[in-house]
């Protein structure tokens, strides 16, 4: 029995595997791609608690961000208001520190017209002019780029790489400007003595005073009065440095029939003047800021260079006939001195900013007028004798003939110009 038990059950396994062979077989059918995902109802997405927290708090932060910027603007807007006009938004836009630095670009002649009062400076590239009913900013080709109207009875000018300052000496008003337009006119309660502007914008105007003689009001670059500084001596001229971190101030000190030269350094922030410097028997005539923050002072016997705390750099003597002249900028100053008596022999000088001597000679012609630049190969001067100019170069010398009287040398950054009645002239033999 077991033996056929055994025989029946492989009978049925291989009848079942031949039954499984003879089946067809079936094909799944492809599902249209379109309905491989069906999905009934609303999707629900899962949420992070702990991220949805953390983008709830930065939605809220970005909105009271913005809330806080928009009322920033708002005070700025309400507090600077005076400064926010057509003018000055011109200059935002158009300006951003390129315009007026000059593109190189030069003429053989410029149509302009300067008259005895005319006060010339260049700036940024080209230059200014302050006349009495007007000032003037040329870019390097004679191009008129602002002209605006003025009432000056002795204009003067204070010239930096971002500002000028037109004045009237002895009168009460002054303007600011940049080559775009006038920024800013102010009326001072006392007659001006001078002024002075570094290249950040701080300025200093200084003034006579009802409390004392005189005033040197310091301002800072968004143009408000940050301190004063009180002289009771007579003040002959005062500079800012380059950095507009330092002050100068010169003046006369009397006692009895004795004067003497008192010089002043002040650190801006500090009404009390850190080093006082005294030269008898001197005469303190002009003081300049230049490049590298040092500083110069023209007395009728010397002119000394210092450092902006008041070390001295050097000293060199005028001599005994006196001076003939002599033209200051940021990049050195030109000194011309009397070696007899009638005029007929100078000697001239460039000094550089740390006053050392670059030019050192006798010229056997009157002086009528002069200017310093800086050039590609050097510091260089211009002497002016009636119709000749001559330049004075670190490495050579050279002299131009006019068709007329030159009265004075126009300095660009393409070129210098000898200025004769109506129009500049290009000097050909000066140093590029």
């Amino acid at each position: 029995m077991p033996q056929n038990k055994q025989r029946n059950a492989k009978r049925r396994i291989n009848e079942q595997s031949k039954n499984k062979k003879s089946e067809p077989s079936v094909k799944k059918a492809s599902v249209p791609e379109q309905e491989k995902i069906r999905v009934d109802g609303e999707i629900k997405r899962r949420e992070n608690k702990y991220y949805r927290s953390l983008s709830e708090r930065y939605r809220i932060a970005g909105f009271v961000f913005f809330l806080l910027f928009v009322v920033f603007c708002g005070v700025m807007m309400i507090r600077h208001s005076e400064y926010i006009t057509y003018d000055n938004f011109v200059y935002l836009i158009r300006d951003f520190d390129n315009m007026g630095q000059g593109d190189g670009a030069s003429v053989d002649e410029m149509s302009i017209e300067l008259s005895d009062s005319s006060a010339i400076r260049p700036f940024r590239g080209g230059f200014a002019v302050a006349d009495n009913d007007k000032v003037t900013v040329y870019d390097s080709t004679g191009v008129v780029l602002l002209s605006e109207t003025e009432r000056f009875s002795y204009p003067s000018l204070a010239v930096s790489d971002k500002y000028l300052i037109a004045y009237d000496i002895g009168g009460e008003s002054y303007s600011i400007y940049n080559s775009i337009t006038r920024i800013v006119s102010k009326k001072t309660e006392f007659p001006i003595v001078c002024a002075s502007v570094c290249d950040n914008g701080s300025f200093i105007i200084v003034t006579e005073s009802d409390q004392a003689k005189y005033v040197i009001e310091v301002y800072n670059t968004a143009l408000q009065n940050i301190m004063n500084i009180y002289k009771d001596k007579y003040v002959t001229s005062a500079s800012i440095s380059s950095d507009g971190q330092w002050i100068i101030a010169s003046s006369l000190s009397e006692s009895g029939a004795d004067f003497a030269a008192e010089l002043s350094f002040y650190k801006v922030g500090e009404s009390s003047a850190q080093r006082t410097l005294y030269y008898s028997m001197a005469m303190p005539l002009l003081t300049e800021n230049l490049d590298g923050g040092n500083f110069m002072l023209l007395c009728d016997d010397a002119i000394r260079f210092y450092t902006p705390s008041g070390e001295l750099l050097s000293e060199t003597s005028v001599g005994d006939c006196g001076l003939a002249g002599f033209d200051a900028e940021g990049c050195g100053v030109m000194l011309v001195c009397r070696e007899n008596s009638i005029g007929t022999q100078n000697r001239v000088y460039t000094f550089d900013t740390e006053g050392n001597i670059i030019y050192n000679s006798s010229i056997g012609s009157r002086v009528t007028g002069m200017s310093v630049s800086q050039k590609d190969s050097g510091l260089a001067g211009y002497i002016i004798n009636g119709d000749t100019v001559y330049s004075l170069g670190t490495e050579n010398s050279s002299s131009d003939t006019f068709e007329g009287e030159v009265s004075c040398i126009i300095e660009t950054s393409s070129g210098a110009y000898a200025y004769i009645t109506g129009k500049a002239v290009r000097i050909e033999n000066a140093e590029d």
